[in-house]
């Protein structure tokens, strides 16, 4: 019997495990500690939003996506946790914002782990849905609402006035100030003061009293560090300025400290924000726009609230270790500039420091890359937690931007690093290199696909079992995104940049020197290279294949087309192994296939049946004993994406492991029959937002048990073996010609199936918005000649002519007749959509507001205000400027403005010009995408350029008539009322949004830009033709509104 009392998908769970009187207030696990002991908000001259403004502008829409937000309107902050894995802080932030009942969170911790089951409970069937259900309550929900045992903490030894700390805060908190805040403000910032105290004095890091000055001595400047740190810094930093002019690069960078000893009078200032445009202040707006707490909630529950979320940003006073003068945080910036920034694991400053920090003992924290910790030689005391770390800690690290992967269009990281616990920096390392699948529109690599890659080192989803112990490095790069649909709504992903003959090895040299730059060591070597594959990434596997000969290869549910490259590779492994183990000292086949020797595991459903088994059937007859178990195929009954991630894990621990669900195939001795392929965009495919969890299927009635039948037994009830006529082997003349008009029909049948199938993937593909049908027909020929690798056709080939012939009878059957439709479909859809879009209205509603704010009344503000929108009176303007610091600010009537580096308004602004807005001149088009919610609590529509390009085109109210061009005759393919989209080369994202008007002339906000009159700036739509901006660095993406 199923206990309803843990069935997830309840909202208001009818009996919940611990209501909120029942709840302890515990210590608080805040997400600094994962990051090191404070974030850079909390870095000497760091705004709270720095850090972010520079990171990926895809990353704040992202958290919008997730199907959890439809039960959970969670926050920004406890997303970021969920999505980093940091299950207690995600739990005690979500507990901070409201949710006590263990059940809630739960299934927040569930639901985000599963997506694709969001809002339902699960079945009875489902058990071990149940079971990974009950171990989140039991492991991760109720520890982590326990309160933590109080623990003694530990001081440095030699530090005067040493001791666990005991009372309030180093610093009382009747001296913080907050400007212009009432006393209500003001006693709720210093109760939150005091509640980070106690949080931090529950949690286990050092309290660190002040240094005296006899212990301090100055690196240079303002910065200072104890004095054995100092003296060594001074010699670090010149023999660092040396290399770097030696390299040439002084004229260029300065290298210096960011942040050295900070006294506890330091870290409260840092705290208080006073005067700066951090601290608190700045976190209690995030947190209110943010949903964490209510505006004007001021009492007990928003305090509990507010420290901790606080404390993911900011260390309280005594609980920063910069305090035991130890630690320093390096930076760079340009020569001549006043200011540095931390450094990042790319930057020169950083390289250098790998390589000869040691000299000077200074030891990488490796959490941080800028934050480095003077070690003492034959110190014996600990001053610090970072500067002791044993071995190297497993790790995670996202690669925003790889140039060998430049090719592939997407949304950023481009790679994904994960590496597990070692004793000591690897000289050599295991890599696994993993290629996924086709994804649904708003998955992303880090949230989505890597948890589905397989790319898992211990146990997952509170499996029992022992993870990889070997050091191993996993590498998940980001495929290209061709923006071509399948018919399930699935788009498809190529590997374009990794298909070539050097490049994998160059892949797995980006990722060693990441990993590295991120423990402080040398590269290491390749010890053993897998590789892995989901889904649509079998296709590049194979050509991978043809160049490259890894020990081992994994396949989940990928093979959808003919596999006899990896069926040729795996006989070649085998007669290896087979040769080596023969050769093998007695009792040494163990170490041999473990260090040396080769494996392949394959695992398929339904859909990859075919060309899986294809394999077997190559392999099966060189198997024996010794190898049978590292060299398998076997059906499993678990969904598309639960194959990776069930068997992920357990068969990189074991290449020979037993897995669940899952069953080895006997080959059959007599010849096989060939399937038909099944192609992925007709194919029985789940994915995350469909129903994964299927019934199990039951082995002795499945379709692929035992071996295959043959495609047609018998023609009128008589067989097709040859019958007795007196003689042996003698065959009537009548049932030759039955046999022959059969397999004539079987031809013509198989022929008809294969264009139907063409047919289908070229509407797919025109639906996605293809358009070009020389494209098409070459994505037909080579479906129909996968071993081409996508190769052109070339007269010198001996059968040119034949394959030329065929590719122009697909261009004329297939392709052409597809486009026809295609347009004569949308003719029809247009002419009967009502309204269609009305450019003069859009227009209009440009010119009408291209100087003041939109009808909604609000204003989308960019990542350095600390806020996303801001509702302004009516009244408001947008004023231009001569100052090239400040060229425009929004006047509000009483006077105040808001800054020109604050404003980020252009794409809310073409968002009311073409969409439909009550009582006002507009396009018309039903803008159905609300980032930020609706008036009248926020801007309508969209306010991310990114977004709304993926909106138009992904539900075809618009068409690229050129895409991040540099082609400026492509403005004459737009009418007026198109878009013009900017597209930034060098941070490989769209940077603004405009409305093209009549001459050639734009509409937009930030800058706001017209055709009329009072418009005095440049409003040409290129945008600086003839200067170095467009487009020495800025493409242009053209967007024809075709609704």
């Amino acid at each position: 019997m199923f206990d309803e009392s843990y069935a997830v998908g309840l909202a208001e769970p009818p009996t919940p495990f611990v209501t909120e009187e029942h709840v302890p207030a515990g210590p608080v696990e805040p997400l600094a500690e994962w990051l090191g002991e404070e974030s850079i908000a909390g870095s000497e001259g760091y705004a709270p939003w720095q850090a972010e403004a520079e990171g990926p502008a895809w990353e704040s829409e992202a958290r919008t996506s997730h199907p959890i937000l439809t039960l959970y309107p969670l926050s920004a902050a406890v997303l970021d946790a969920l999505g980093r894995g940091l299950w207690s802080a995600a739990i005690n932030l979500a507990r901070a914002a409201g949710y006590r009942d263990v059940t809630q969170l739960t299934n927040i911790v569930f639901y985000f782990r599963h997506p694709e089951v969001t809002g339902r409970k699960i079945r009875p069937d489902e058990r071990e849905l149940a079971a990974e259900w009950i171990s989140i309550r039991d492991r991760i929900v109720k520890p982590a609402l326990r309160p933590a045992p109080p623990t003694p903490t530990p001081t440095p030894t030699t530090m005067p006035a040493g001791g666990p700390v005991t009372g309030g805060p180093p610093i009382p908190a009747t001296r913080l100030r907050w400007q212009d805040a009432t006393d209500e403000q003001l006693a709720f910032m210093r109760a939150v003061y005091e509640q980070h105290f106690e949080n931090s004095k529950q949690s286990r890091r050092p309290f660190v009293r002040d240094l005296p000055d006899s212990e301090l001595d100055t690196i240079y400047g303002r910065h200072r560090a104890r004095r054995d740190a100092a003296a060594a810094a001074r010699d670090l930093l010149a023999a660092a300025n040396a290399a770097l002019a030696a390299d040439g690069l002084a004229g260029r960078y300065q290298i210096g400290i960011v942040s050295a000893y900070r006294p506890a009078q330091h870290q409260f200032e840092i705290w208080e924000g006073f005067g700066r445009r951090g601290g608190f202040p700045a976190y209690y707006r995030r947190a209110v726009n943010e949903g964490i707490l209510r505006p004007g909630d001021y009492g007990a529950d928003a305090v509990q609230k507010m420290a901790p979320y606080i404390g993911q940003y900011i260390a309280s006073p005594g609980f920063s270790n910069h305090q035991d003068g130890l630690a320093i945080d390096f930076g760079t910036g340009r020569a001549g500039s006043r200011d540095l920034s931390v450094i990042g694991t790319d930057a020169w400053f950083h390289h250098w420091l790998v390589a000869n920090a040691a000299r000077f003992h200074f030891e990488p924290y490796v959490k941080e890359a800028w934050h480095w910790v003077y070690r003492k030689p034959s110190q014996g005391e600990v001053w610090s937690e970072e500067a002791t770390t044993p071995g190297v800690r497993a790790g995670r690290v996202e690669v925003p931007h790889v140039p060998m992967l430049a090719r592939h269009r997407g949304k950023p990281p481009d790679l994904v690093l994960r590496w597990n616990d070692m004793p000591a920096a690897p000289a050599e390392i295991d890599v696994v290199v993993h290629l996924h699948g086709y994804s649904r529109t708003g998955m992303t690599l880090p949230r989505d696909i890597e948890r589905w890659s397989g790319l898992d080192l211990a146990p997952v989803d509170g499996a029992a079992g022992q993870g990889r112990r070997r050091p191993t490095l996993t590498v998940l790069p980001r495929g290209h995104d061709t923006n071509q649909a399948t018919s399930g709504g699935l788009y498809r992903y190529t590997f374009p940049a990794l298909v070539g003959t050097d490049d994998l090895p160059r892949l797995v040299q980006v990722a060693l020197d990441r990993f590295a730059a991120e423990i402080g060591a040398a590269a290491p070597r390749v010890a053993r290279l897998i590789l892995t594959a989901h889904s649509g990434g079998g296709s590049p596997l194979l050509r991978i294949l043809q160049h490259h000969d890894p020990h081992e290869v994994h396949v989940f549910d990928g093979l959808y087309q003919d596999a006899g490259q990896l069926a040729s590779w795996a006989e070649k492994r085998i007669r290896a192994d087979r040769a080596a183990l023969d050769a093998a000292p007695a009792g040494s086949a163990r170490d041999y296939l473990d260090t040396k020797g080769g494996a392949l595991r394959v695992f398929f459903r339904g859909p990859t049946a075919g060309f899986s088994r294809q394999v077997l059937r190559a392999i099966a007859p060189g198997l024996r004993p010794d190898l049978a178990d590292r060299y398998r195929v076997e059906p499993s009954t678990l969904g598309h994406w639960q194959i990776p991630r069930q068997y992920g894990w357990r068969i990189l621990a074991d290449a020979a492991a037993d897995v669940p669900n899952a069953r080895k195939e006997v080959h059959a001795s007599h010849e096989w029959g060939e399937e038909a392929p099944q192609l992925e965009e007709i194919a029985d495919f789940e994915d995350p937002a469909e129903a994964e969890h299927l019934e199990p299927e039951a082995f002795e009635d499945a379709p692929y048990a035992g071996a295959e039948a043959a495609p047609f037994e018998e023609t009128n009830g008589r067989p097709f073996e040859a019958e007795e006529q007196g003689e042996v082997g003698f065959v009537a003349e009548a049932d030759v010609a039955t046999l022959q008009e059969t397999e004539d029909w079987f031809d013509r049948a198989t022929d008809a199936i294969r264009a139907a199938v063409d047919l289908l993937k070229t509407r797919a593909r025109i639906s996605s918005g293809m358009r070009d049908e020389t494209k098409l027909t070459n994505l037909v020929f080579f479906d129909r000649h996968p071993t081409r690798g996508g190769r052109d056709l070339s007269p010198s080939e001996p059968d040119f002519a034949a394959l030329r012939d065929e590719w122009r009878e697909l261009r004329a059957r297939i392709v052409r007749p597809a486009l026809t439709a295609a347009k004569a479909a949308a003719a029809a859809t247009t002419a009967a959509a009502k309204p269609s879009y009305d450019r003069a209205g859009a227009i209009a509603y440009a010119r009408k507001f291209w100087l003041q704010p939109c009808d909604d009344g609000f204003i989308a503000l960019g990542a350095s205000a600390g806020k996303d929108f801001v509702k302004v009176p009516a009244g408001t303007t947008f004023v231009h400027t001569s100052n090239p610091d400040e060229p425009e600010h929004a006047l509000l009537p009483d006077g105040t403005t808001i800054s020109w580096r604050d404003l980020d308004d252009c794409t809310h602004f073409i968002s009311c010009c073409i969409g439909t807005r009550p009582g006002q001149p507009g396009g018309g088009l039903d803008i159905t995408l609300r980032q930020l919610g609706s008036p009248p609590t926020a801007p309508f529509g969209i306010v991310r350029v990114s977004s709304m390009v993926d909106f138009l085109i992904r539900n075809r109210l618009a068409e690229f008539a050129a895409e991040k061009s540099e082609d400026e005759t492509m403005i004459d393919k737009l009418q007026p009322g198109d878009l013009v989209a900017y597209f930034n080369k060098a941070r490989k994202v769209y940077s603004h949004l405009t409305l093209l008007l009549p001459g050639n002339k734009i509409a937009c906000h930030t800058y706001c830009r017209s055709d009329q009159p009072e418009c005095t700036w440049d409003n040409d739509w290129p945008l600086g033709r003839g200067t170095s901006l467009v487009p020495a660095t800025h493409s242009w993406s053209f967007l024809h509104i075709v609704a």
